[in-house]
């Protein structure tokens, strides 16, 4: 699958867009409004940019503008990649909306007001941009449903984001090939399932960051959390135990497999093939869908309550478990 991304350069009425758009945000929630701001590439005077405005949207209570932002043409995309944020777009409009204190607000807040600032690295993202579009594979989505363009960018934000002394900690899913190869570090001393369950809806693999820095992972079983799921998923099929094997053990994803995850493809697994799996092959664990049970958690002792009650945030308020099991 592919998309089409183009590049401009700077519109000086990107901001007077967003001005206009923030106003008609505001009238339609009413006392459920806290701030709202411009973020994103369009909100950087000189930067060139894909010529849609990104804005982030912060409110009391996420969950209840669904419907007023629908009414201004928005459409609800889920969190994506980002435990607790709500995603919506229209054309020309890409809304990010959080309650308040997300350590995602300040992170798009720090790494604008950085780019804002730093006049060479303007243009230094400007060339990794240029850059990317010369290759092909920019143009592709990878299995995780995100652009080789998303993923080549990843780098210089990260760096952007060490350079402006972004330090808060913050929850995302492993969805970038550099999360999945922190995963795999987690969890290199424990019994791991990373390639059954990785493109299951029912399980989390979530990761703790300070800044841009991993410092913790959690595994969670959460049936139907919104993890968006490729057409046709890959399947790793578990290894098979011997009379001389031990009851669990250690697997783990090729290379070659753990980089084609998150890089961009042209071709699809046969329907025939992704869905008529023998049952050896697959595996299941009953959890009433209520309840979610974070099966690994690891993190600093002097992080581990607060990377708790992040996740039990989400899964409680966002994901509506009633139940959540910790080790």
């Amino acid at each position: 699958m592919t998309k089409n991304i183009i590049i401009v350069p700077y519109d000086p009425e990107w901001p007077q867009k967003y001005i206009l758009e923030s106003q008609c945000i505001q009238k339609v929630l009413g006392s459920n409004f806290i701030a709202i701001h411009h973020v994103g590439s369009t909100a950087v005077p000189g930067m060139k940019a894909k010529p849609i405005i990104d804005i982030i949207l912060v409110l009391t209570n996420s969950e209840s503008s669904i419907r007023p932002l629908a009414g201004l043409g928005y459409e609800y995309k889920g969190e994506y990649n980002i435990p607790m944020r709500r995603y919506f777009n229209k054309e020309g409009y890409n809304l990010h909306v959080y309650e308040e204190g997300h350590s995602e607000i300040q992170l798009n807040l720090v790494f604008r007001d950085y780019l804002r600032s730093h006049l060479e690295a303007i243009t230094e993202y400007i060339q990794v941009k240029e850059s990317l579009l010369k290759d092909p594979n920019s143009f592709r989505k990878s299995l995780l449903g995100f652009t080789g363009y998303n993923y080549g960018k990843d780098e210089f934000i990260r760096k952007t984001l060490e350079r402006a002394d972004y330090k808060l900690l913050r929850i995302t899913r492993c969805m970038h090939i550099k999360d999945l190869k922190a995963a795999k570090q987690f969890r290199s001393n424990l019994p791991t399932d990373l390639e059954e369950t990785l493109f299951d809806p029912a399980h989390a693999h979530i990761l703790l960051s300070q800044g841009s820095t991993p410092i913790g992972y959690a595994h969670i079983l959460t049936p139907l959390s919104e993890l968006p799921i490729p057409k046709h998923p890959l399947t790793f099929a578990p290894k098979h135990h011997t009379a001389s094997s031990p009851e669990h053990h250690s697997t783990s994803i090729p290379e070659d497999q753990l980089n084609s995850i998150s890089k961009p493809y042209s071709t699809s697994i046969p329907e025939d093939q992704s869905s008529s799996l023998p049952e050896d092959q697959t595996t299941s664990i009953p959890v009433h869908h209520s309840e979610a049970t974070v099966q690994v958690l690891l993190a600093p002792e002097q992080h581990l309550s607060e990377f708790k009650k992040l996740l039990k945030t989400w899964l409680t308020r966002f994901l509506h478990k009633t139940h959540v099991h910790f080790p």
